[in-house]
């Protein structure tokens, strides 16, 4: 679609900007240039550019990627004796419908403003960086030319060219006798924003520092001490500017690896809902005989059947020499083919040693990695099938999906567990719960004791003061 001509936003035409290529149009609302390096080989790392990455999106979902962990808790804790459907609406389906019209409303009123702003002081806009030129009509926020100043008792400014936290000020603007109301509302808004915040925070904090107290039981004096404590450490950080800053930045870092941690942790949501729900596909199943994270444990985890030293052998066979543990496994699944299992074995033999040695041919021959990866695909392809049809035979609950993840990151582990659970024959193998079954019998006793030793404290008190009272 062709861009409006200078003409028709009634700016002469020696102020337009010329038409960008198509590969140079601006990305969302911040722009940035990618124009062939052949044409401008500076421009992809010019500031404007740094200021799109600044303010992409991606980096803002991490912002708030890091408030998971205790605006989650905070959640849980106040949910508890919800069903999931009334969790789901109140406490995601309603924030989120709000935040669609808040967002909607007022970013389609900055929107008016601006493209108004524009139109009345005949300003184009850079095409490029979606960048626009306000020294001719502003001085710092006050206009200085009658057009910008008519359009200032109209309550209008161009919003580009005022300060980012004042915008939201500028858009209340041109409703006159409500602005007022507006902006009352806006700080009230603001204000329960960050107390609910600072409330969940220490909450959170609190709970988490109780060494397994319940909520009820806490000291007063120490939810007072984390209030009083955050609230001294957010003074701090505005007062000192800078440290602020680089604490945002600390956060952003944060979020990209708890980000992984979140994506784990649906699936295992969805599993954990299966098991409330009484589903026997899943109370029914089994897991590996090992773990693939045992090595935390220092391969000592309980109810293992071999030696750690068989265990970290195994993960060094799968790591260089997958050939006989894979023939071991795929003879399993696959008994009465023995010559087919033979080939998979030595096809994915191949392929990861392949993968190895161009890996390192790639120091003479460029663009060789290419390949090699090709290679490694392959290798991960046939340890999925393989896992994905062991799982099927020894009733151990998973996806392909869950298969196909584990063996792309963690291969020499996911083999060795295969290799140990048909060397064993699957013996030892738990339920799937079992372990989460463990822990929650663990917290039901530790609850009735606490419970106990609350009602003996209470007896004891009471005969004391009846006896008093004798």
């Amino acid at each position: 679609m062709a861009l409006p001509s200078a003409s028709l936003l009634g700016a002469p035409a020696s102020r337009a900007a010329p038409r960008p290529p198509l590969w140079t149009w601006p990305i969302g609302v911040h722009a940035i240039n990618i124009e062939l390096p052949a044409k401008h080989p500076n421009r992809i790392l010019a500031t404007r550019v740094r200021f799109f990455l600044d303010w992409w999106t991606i980096f803002y979902w991490a912002w708030w990627i890091t408030w998971a962990p205790f605006v989650g808790f905070f959640v849980a804790i106040i949910s508890r004796g919800r069903t999931v459907r009334e969790v789901i609406i109140g406490g995601f389906f309603c924030p989120t419908l709000y935040a669609i019209i808040w967002f909607s409303t007022f970013g389609g009123l900055a929107i008016k403003m601006q493209r108004t702003a524009e139109l009345a002081l005949q300003v184009r806009p850079d095409v490029g960086y979606a960048k626009s030129t306000c020294q001719e009509h502003y001085s710092g926020t006050v206009p200085i030319t009658p057009e910008s100043k008519k359009l200032a008792d109209a309550g209008y400014r161009m919003l580009s060219c005022m300060p980012r936290d004042d915008q939201i000020y500028y858009i209340m603007e041109p409703y006159a006798n409500l602005t007022g109301f507006l902006h009352v509302f806006l700080w009230l808004g603001l204000l329960i924003y960050f107390l609910t915040s600072s409330d969940s925070g220490s909450m959170t904090d609190d709970i988490i520092s109780a060494s397994g107290l319940s909520a009820g039981s806490i000291p007063i004096w120490q939810k007072v001490f984390w209030c009083f404590t955050e609230g001294l450490v957010a003074i701090a950080l505005v007062a000192t500017g800078g440290a602020l800053t680089s604490l945002r930045h600390l956060s952003l870092i944060i979020g990209l690896p708890y980000t992984f941690l979140l994506c784990l942790m649906v699936p295992s949501l969805y599993r954990a809902l299966k098991k409330e729900a009484g589903d026997e596909d899943i109370k029914q199943a089994k897991r590996f005989n090992t773990q693939l994270l045992d090595f935390l444990e220092f391969f000592s985890a309980k109810g293992s059947p071999v030696a750690p030293c068989a265990h970290m052998c195994a993960i060094l066979k799968g790591l260089i020499y997958p050939f006989p543990t894979m023939l071991a496994v795929l003879n399993k699944v696959h008994p009465d083919s023995p010559a087919v299992a033979a080939l998979f074995a030595l096809g994915s033999q191949l392929l990861y040693t392949m993968w190895f040695v161009l890996q390192i041919v790639e120091v003479e021959v460029h663009d060789v990695y290419v390949l090699a990866w090709v290679f490694f695909i392959g290798h991960i392809f046939i340890v999925t099938t393989a896992r994905v049809e062991l799982r099927a035979l020894y009733n151990v609950y998973g996806t392909p999906i869950d298969d196909g993840f584990a063996s792309l990151i963690m291969w020499p582990f996911v083999i060795a567990q295969m290799g140990i659970m048909v060397e064993t024959d699957g013996e030892g193998a738990p339920l799937y719960f079992a372990s989460a079954d463990e822990v929650i019998a663990e917290m039901a006793a530790n609850a009735d004791d606490g419970a106990n030793v609350t009602r003996s404290k209470t007896s004891e008190t009471a005969d004391a003061d009846v006896t008093s009272k004798i």
